[in-house]
């Protein structure tokens, strides 16, 4: 069975925000089941990190990228 990330997933994994869900994404993310992302998810995870969280377009770029 395969799942869909949403943006949420995908920002707690890259920032590690709030420990206990970043570990339960962590876990989901390095399984074995087969996960897709949007683009649209790519694109929201990116305003949320350079926006929010002022990371870099260069590590924003770098850690999305790892998702295709």
């Amino acid at each position: 069975m395969s799942s869909f990330l949403d943006t949420t997933v995908v920002v707690r994994y890259i920032t590690g925000d709030l420990e206990g869900l970043a570990q339960s994404v962590t876990d989901i993310i390095d399984g074995e089941q087969e996960l897709w992302i949007t683009d649209v998810v790519l694109a929201e995870a990116s305003y949320v990190l350079s926006s929010v969280y002022q990371l870099t377009r260069e590590l924003i770029v770098d850690q999305l990228i790892e998702f295709d």
